[in-house]
């Protein structure tokens, strides 16, 4: 929430094309505890310098949206902290075929946490030992066809890379290839035989891989809005032993619809030596989106463990504005633009990164609302964490703590004040703990932020942050006031 750039039109005005708009900003931030000094804290003032460039395509064969910003922080009494950052938000999905082949391209930039018993990322962005810029990179290609004319074949690769500066925690590459044979017409009850292979390559542990075979049966009881799925199969992997072991694998699945606005989801699946399961509900109204859900998932990447969704607000509104803008791209456009304009942060839940494959119990609330000149969100969440790759030897939270609990809630609230300005608030607290008495963190802070559009190009956001932080040790606080001038050309 601190640092804004320019403030861009409202995504819903460009309907057709491609659209690109430089931008530049000046933020000036001055704080009573630039290191976060438990003794002798230093005040300094820092200044951001910044410059990006947007770009909105909702139509035409590659369709999606790119925000990609290079920062210089200069501090005045501290040079030995001045660095550069880079902020990139980019999703893009392109027609490569019509009807045959697609790709998707999701790359990320941003702060993350290496620890969770550390100081976690603040918006500000200033340094700090646990905060690391975690680059991520996400390629999907797509195919699919018919074979003969009673069955259809579906596949799709994923390769991803994640980059964490400064460190080799998190860093991975991951690929994976899915296959699916079906018959080509849908029916009341209809048949399924998927294949996968996944293989992580972690750089701070080792590498793993799995290859499962599957069958399903898939059953559609269209006068009761439900649909359930069952399968069953086998598993080679080597996630949790040194050796590839042979596993029974088998998943039951429920959907429940009632109305576009409701859904029910209940998911179980039989994995290696863990047992995942997903209990989702998601209710909107012309104005609110509620979700709640209950998870036990097997992760395999290198994704910040956190307590919480990437983009927990992103995804809200991206639901609440479903029936207004049904078509995806351009409801991604218009989600990007609405949460800057109202001075919500989209970012993730506060987390650690991790060099091995886990398992995550992971409890979520959301609720979302807004009006013509008022939003509001509110996010609970917590999360317990464990290692399930025994043979691997990478050093992180999970094979120092045994087990990582994290627990977040955060409420933003913003109001329009006139069309060009809004006033924004937001409360949020957080808490990682590990078995050990040493290994705590426990955050809090509240900010104000009023932001104004002078002119149609150019943005001037004002503010003030007051946080708090303990861990084992000690407490200590910290107080910001920051300006942001930004334009764009």
């Amino acid at each position: 929430m601190m640092s804004v750039l320019a403030i861009s039109s409202p995504a819903r005005a460009q309907t057709s094309g491609v659209s690109i708009f430089p931008n530049a900003s000046v933020t000036q931030t001055w704080t009573d505890n630039y290191a976060l000094a438990s003794v002798n804290p230093a005040i300094d003032n820092v200044t951001r310098l910044s410059a990006g460039v947007g770009l909105r395509s909702l139509a035409g064969p590659v369709q999606g949206h790119l925000d990609y910003s290079l920062s210089s922080l200069v501090y005045a009494h501290h040079s030995d902290n001045n660095e550069l950052q880079n902020s990139l938000n980019a999703r893009f999905n392109a027609v490569l075929l019509e009807g045959r082949a697609g790709l998707g391209i999701d790359a990320s930039i941003s702060r993350s946490a290496v620890s969770a018993f550390g100081v976690q990322p603040v918006a500000n962005g200033l340094t700090q030992e646990n905060s690391v810029e975690l680059r991520t990179l996400t390629l999907t290609p797509q195919f699919q066809g018919p074979i003969g004319n009673t069955l259809r074949y579906s596949a799709k690769l994923g390769y991803s890379i994640s980059d964490a500066s400064g460190t080799s925690v998190g860093d991975a590459k991951i690929s994976s290839v899915a296959l699916q044979l079906a018959p080509s017409t849908p029916a009341r009850l209809s048949w399924a035989l998927d294949g996968s292979h996944a293989r992580s390559d972690f750089k701070a542990g080792r590498t793993t891989t799995s290859d499962r075979l599957y069958a399903g049966l898939t059953l559609g009881l269209a006068e009761f809005d439900l649909q359930l799925n069952a399968n069953a199969g086998v598993e080679l992997s080597d996630l949790s032993l040194a050796q590839r072991q042979r596993y029974q694998t088998w998943g039951l699945r429920a959907a429940w619809t009632p109305s576009p606005r409701t859904g029910l989801t209940a998911t179980i699946d039989q994995r290696p030596t863990v047992k995942t399961y997903t209990l989702a509900l998601e209710h909107r109204t012309p104005l609110t989106v509620w979700t709640l859900s209950d998870s036990r998932s097997l992760l395999v990447d290198s994704s910040p463990v956190a307590a919480g969704g990437r983009g927990t607000a992103y995804d809200a509104f991206y639901s609440l504005f479903a029936s207004a803008i049904p078509d995806p791209v351009e409801r991604s456009v218009f989600v990007v633009n609405y949460l800057r304009q109202q001075g919500i942060s989209s970012a993730v839940s506060p987390g650690f990164l991790s060099s091995s494959a886990s398992v995550t119990h992971l409890q979520a609330l959301s609720a979302a609302w807004r009006d013509q000149r008022s939003t509001a969100m509110l996010s609970v969440t917590r999360s317990i964490s464990r290692r399930v790759d025994s043979a691997s030897n990478a050093v992180d939270d999970l094979s120092t703590a045994g087990q990582v609990q994290l627990i977040g809630a955060s409420l933003d609230l913003s109001h329009r004040l006139t069309p060009l300005s809004t006033m924004s608030l937001v409360l949020s607290g957080n808490q990682g703990h590990g078995t050990l008495a040493s290994q705590f963190n426990r955050q809090r802070q509240v900010g104000l932020q009023y932001s104004i559009r002078p002119t149609a190009a150019s943005s001037l956001v004002l503010g003030l942050r007051r946080a708090h932080y303990e861990n084992s040790l000690t407490p200590y606080g910290e107080s910001t006031i920051f300006a942001t001038i930004g334009i764009r050309f």
